[in-house]
């Protein structure tokens, strides 16, 4: 067999080799088909902070949005779904960590069901349809709000731990109180935050 230098093509076989050092194909009218598909660019560069950091490698992720919060489903490399609500701007809490399949990456594929009930999470061997809120874990009014899970809250009506999307009165809902109460009162559907 011949040698081959870089960027040497064999006529007859599907091998290709190319330099490494390629210049990046000019992006113009004809990118991804249409003339709607203009990448981002600008003269200043963009800068961020990041909200919340993980030991780990981040493999996937999914958001949504409850009532006034924004969720974040994160898959890990270890096998896991990081839960996070976004606080604002620069915060970010985590507030869940499911173990979907120990040591084996979370795919990046994450989708949610058409009523944002339940999220699909793979790993390579595994399918896991996921309940994106699991208020029955908490026990007690201190402890669910204690969790700070933005799905769930105490409701007063039926004197339980309760899914936000699950109160009967509307207007208890849109009353619910969005900051952070010194000394809580588990009455109501409240909410620490």
């Amino acid at each position: 067999m011949p040698q081959l230098g870089r960027g040497a093509v064999i006529e007859g076989s599907h091998t290709q080799r190319t330099s490494k050092t390629q210049k990046l194909q000019t992006i113009d009218e004809e990118f991804c088909g249409l003339d709607v598909n203009t990448p981002l660019g600008g003269e200043q560069p963009m800068s961020a902070v990041p909200v919340l950091l993980f030991s780990t490698r981040l493999t996937a992720v999914a958001a949504t949005s409850t009532g006034d919060f924004t969720v974040v489903f994160i898959g890990t490399s270890a096998g896991h779904l990081k839960k996070v609500v976004v606080e604002s701007s620069t915060s970010a809490l985590e507030y869940g960590d499911i173990t979907v399949e120990e040591n084996s990456p979370v795919n990046a594929d994450l989708r949610f069901d058409s009523q944002l009930m339940h999220l699909y999470v793979m790993t390579e061997k595994k399918v896991s349809k996921v309940k994106v809120q699991e208020c029955r874990v908490y026990r007690n009014c201190l402890e669910c709000l204690g969790a700070k899970d933005p799905y769930c809250g105490w409701c007063s009506l039926e004197n339980n731990i309760a899914a936000r999307t699950s109160v009967k009165d509307q207007e208890l809902k849109s009353s619910m109180p969005k900051t952070v109460v010194a000394s809580i009162q588990c009455d109501n559907f409240t909410k620490q935050w």
